[in-house]
């Protein structure tokens, strides 16, 4: 049912917005059958429903290739607004969803709007093309997103089939990554953390990075030897509440120190205690 209430309610605004808009263009190329004609007169097309009714991979990609001047400045920002609201609501449904498209498409728009300014910046350079500023946005988005550098730059490499812009995209991901990192982790680990799924990164936290494991450790270490008496391990099994136990060699054998419990030979997990007993 909240399914079916986001999709009414994402349709409903954007069937608004197609409908307040009044940017209307003429049809320049006859060839390309993204157009929707809607509320504009006859021989022009809605610019912000082109963008609404394709599909999200062929939104993004007329954001890239589409020539200038086919949307203004004020239709992509309402359309960057509405679309990223709504794609973070959508990401929150119980159900199979993705966000690697829609962050693309977010980071497209948001990146030609910069081209467009750039534009308006300097009018007069051949340097500047929105579509090239839509491809760095969608990497850059995407990249302080998921958190991901070399794999990103290759599927964007690939997909834009021209390597003319792979330095421009890895410096854009790298730098979302770096900036990304300073304020919080990425979004697909804060998933895993509110859906309680157990997760070992491969960096400790910052607040652990100067810990040691002596510091946090009980003393003395309950261990069981190589070779241990049923009743032992019953009473350790009762008074404990580890759920793994290393197996040493007795101190004895290898060092005086007073501080060894033995030589570590392997660890043992409560449930094969268990197991083992019954």
């Amino acid at each position: 049912m909240e399914a079916v209430a986001v999709a009414a309610v994402t349709a409903t605004v954007g069937f608004l917005m197609i409908d307040i808009s009044t940017d209307c263009r003429p049809h320049m190329d006859d060839l390309y059958d993204g157009t929707l004609q809607f509320n504009c007169s006859d021989g022009r097309y809605s610019a912000l429903g082109e963008i609404w009714f394709q599909t999200p991979e062929a939104s993004v990609r007329s954001l890239f290739h589409r020539p200038e001047g086919t949307w203004t400045a004020l239709t992509l920002l309402a359309f960057f607004v509405v679309y990223f609201l709504l794609s973070c609501w959508t990401y929150g449904l119980s159900v199979s969803s993705g966000v690697f498209i829609p962050t693309l498409l977010v980071g497209a728009v948001w990146g030609r709007l910069l081209g467009i300014g750039v534009r308006n910046m300097f009018p007069t350079s051949t340097w500047v093309n929105p579509g090239k500023f839509a491809l760095i946005g969608a990497a850059a988005t995407l990249g302080g997103v998921v958190r991901m550098t070399l794999s990103l730059s290759v599927i964007l490499i690939e997909a834009t089939r021209n390597i003319t812009f792979a330095l421009p995209i890895m410096i854009a991901l790298t730098v979302a990554k770096w900036v990304g990192d300073f304020f919080s982790e990425g979004l697909y680990d804060i998933h895993l953390q509110l859906a309680g799924v157990p997760f070992l990164g491969w960096e400790a936290p910052s607040r652990s990075a100067n810990i040691s494991a002596r510091e946090v450790m009980g003393y003395p270490v309950v261990t069981f030897r190589t070779v241990e008496g049923v009743g032992r391990i019953i009473d350790v099994l009762a008074s404990c509440p580890h759920n793994g136990f290393p197996v040493v060699d007795t101190a004895e054998e290898h060092s005086r120190d007073e501080h060894s419990f033995g030589r570590f030979r392997g660890i043992i997990l409560r449930w094969q205690l268990i197991v083992l007993l019954q």
